[in-house]
C-alpha cells in the first residue's frame, strides 16, 4: 500500500484556501507509515473539511468532551505554564462513491514553538509520535476493528493563522466513555461492550495504561453512538461500535486474568487473584464487582475452573483458555468472538480440548489464540456471520462489520 498522498484541510469560518497537508515520517520505522484499512482513502488528493461545531477538547475537570469556537485553535499553547490537554476535530471528506468517511485530527498548534524541547508543550508531540508507533508496530491487525485506523502524523503550514501544525489522522471512533457515563446510554449493555473491548484488546497482547483506574483514562474508550448506522435502539443495548484510542502509554502484555470481564459481584479490585490489575480496574469501574450482581458463576469457582484446564492443557494461550471459560460457565453472556463456534469443555469436565472454528471454516489454534492473529482472523472472530466484503475501487475486497466506522 503506497503512502498517503497530500491532503487538504478547510475549517469552517476561516476565510482561507484550504491548508495541504504533508504525511511525515514515522520515527523508527524504515519506510512511510501506512496501515490496512477497511475504509482506504479515495486515490486523488483528501478533501477534509472541520465543521463549526466540530472542534473538541476533553475538559479537565470532569473529563466530559466540549466544543470549542475553531478560532481558539490560535490560543492552544500560549499558557506559560504549558496545556494540559490537546484539542482535536472530526472532520469528513466524500469518496468518490458518495460515502462519508469521518477522521479524527489531533493537534499540536504553533508547532515550531511549541515542539521544542523546552516547551512543556513538548510531551504532546511526544505522545502523538508514540502513538504512531505503537500503532506502527503492534497494531495493525486490528485497524479499525476494536482500535481506529491510523494514517499517521501530518504537518501543515497555516501561516499567521496557527503557523505551522502538527497533527494525527485516525479514524473518528465516536464519544469518549468519559462522557457517555453520565447520560441515558450509561447501560449496563454498553458497559458489558466496554468489559468485551479491553479483554479483546488483552487476547490481542495489548495493555493500554497498566492501570485504567481512574475516570481520566475513559476518555481513551469510544462509543460511536454518533454513526449514521447506530441507531437509538443499537446504542442503548451495546451494538454500537467501541474502540480503545491513544496508545502513547500502551505497551506488550502477556494477559494472565483468570476472569472475565462480566458481573461476578465480588470485590476483586486490583487483587492478584484476577490475574491482571489493568482489567480488574475495568470490571471495577464498570461495577461488575458490587454485591448486587447475581453472577451466572460464582468467582471462586471460576477461578477453580480455569485452574484445572490450564493445569490439563498447559499449552493452550490464555486467551483461548477464558474464551473456553466463558463459553462453559458463563454461556447467557455475550461471546468476545461471536463468529467462533466454541465446543468441547462444559463447566463439569475440563479434560477435553477447547475447538474453536470460525464460520468460513478455518480454525483457531488454541495454542495461538488471538495474539497473533491477521485483520480477517480477528473480523471473523468478532461479527462472523455479519461479515461481508466490500468492494474496492482497484476490484479487490476489503474487511467489512456491521457498523462501520
Amino acid at each position: 500500500m503506497t503512502p498517503l498522498r497530500p491532503i487538504e484541510v478547510h475549517f469552517e469560518g476561516i476565510e482561507r484556501e484550504p491548508f495541504v497537508a504533508e504525511m511525515c515520517r514515522v520515527p523508527g520505522s524504515d519506510r512511510p507509515f501506512t496501515t490496512a484499512l477497511p475504509h482506504p482513502p479515495p486515490p486523488e488528493t483528501l478533501k477534509l473539511s472541520v465543521a463549526s461545531d466540530a472542534f473538541f477538547v476533553n475538559n479537565y475537570s470532569d473529563n466530559h468532551r466540549i466544543a470549542l469556537p475553531i478560532s481558539d485553535a490560535r490560543l492552544w499553547g500560549t499558557c506559560s505554564g504549558g496545556e494540559l490537554r490537546i484539542f482535536y476535530a472530526r472532520a469528513t471528506a466524500t469518496t468518490t462513491e458518495g460515502e462519508t468517511m469521518r477522521f479524527c485530527l489531533r493537534f499540536i498548534f504553533d508547532a515550531e514553538n511549541n515542539t521544542r524541547k523546552i516547551s512543556p508543550n513538548y510531551v504532546f508531540l511526544e505522545d502523538l509520535i508514540a502513538d504512531a508507533q505503537f500503532h506502527f508496530k503492534h497494531l495493525r491487525a486490528a485497524a479499525g476493528t476494536i482500535v481506529p485506523a491510523h494514517y499517521g502524523p501530518w504537518k501543515m503550514d497555516t501561516g499567521k493563522w496557527a503557523g505551522v501544525v502538527v497533527f494525527s489522522l485516525t479514524q473518528w471512533c465516536g464519544t469518549p466513555w468519559a462522557t457517555i457515563c453520565n447520560t441515558k446510554y450509561n447501560t449496563l449493555a454498553n458497559r458489558l461492550l466496554v468489559g468485551r473491548t479491553f479483554e479483546q484488546l488483552h487476547d490481542l497482547g495489548i495493555q493500554l495504561t497498566r492501570s485504567m483506574g481512574c475516570t481520566d483514562n475513559y476518555c481513551q474508550v469510544l462509543l460511536d453512538i454518533e454513526h449514521p448506522s447506530a441507531t437509538p435502539e443499537r446504542c442503548f443495548d451495546g451494538r454500537a461500535r467501541c474502540y480503545v484510542v491513544s496508545f502513547s502509554n500502551a505497551s506488550v502484555h502477556n494477559c494472565q486474568r483468570k476472569l472475565p470481564v462480566l458481573p461476578i459481584a465480588r470485590s476483586l479490585f486490583n487483587d492478584p487473584l484476577f490475574g491482571c490489575d489493568e482489567l480488574s480496574n475495568v470490571s471495577a469501574l464498570m461495577g461488575f464487582m458490587e454485591a448486587s450482581f447475581t453472577p451466572e458463576t460464582a468467582a471462586d469457582e471460576a477461578l477453580r475452573w480455569h485452574k484445572e484446564y490450564t493445569t490439563r492443557h498447559p499449552t493452550h494461550r490464555n486467551s483461548a483458555v477464558l474464551i473456553a471459560q466463558r463459553a462453559s460457565l458463563f454461556p447467557n453472556a455475550i461471546p468476545l468472538y461471536p463468529g467462533l463456534d466454541v465446543t468441547g469443555p462444559s463447566r463439569e469436565d475440563t479434560s477435553v480440548e477447547v475447538s474453536l472454528s470460525n464460520v468460513d471454516g478455518t480454525t483457531l489454534d488454541p495454542a495461538q489464540g488471538f495474539e497473533s492473529c491477521t485483520m480477517r482472523q480477528l473480523a471473523l472472530g468478532l461479527w462472523g456471520r455479519y461479515l461481508h466484503l466490500r468492494p474496492r475501487p482497484d476490484g479487490t475486497n476489503s474487511t467489512g462489520s456491521p457498523v462501520h466506522g
